[in-house]
């Protein structure tokens, strides 16, 4: 199972970015739109998410994973590059 917030207009609060790694730990992620360009970063450090969700632009998107299929891995967490 995963959490994912799609923040258009408001920043992703830190407490409800907590919330979101403290029942789904397995990895994070984040992407967002920068002069047409899409960028992400992903894995396991949630310090750094919480330290982009403060710095990218609006609009972005945050994931946060729970292993399923796949087990417990970086790689699995989303984005993924399309």
């Amino acid at each position: 199972m995963c959490c994912i917030a799609v923040c258009q207009k408001k920043r992703l609060s830190l407490s409800i970015l907590d919330e979101m790694y403290s029942s789904n730990n397995h990895g994070a992620g984040i992407a967002w739109i920068k002069k047409k360009q899409i960028y992400w970063r992903k894995g396991d450090n949630i310090q750094q998410i919480k330290r982009l969700c403060e710095q990218v632009p609006l609009p972005y998107v945050v994931h946060t994973r729970l292993a399923s299929i796949g087990g417990r891995s970086p790689a699995l967490s989303h984005p993924f590059p399309i």
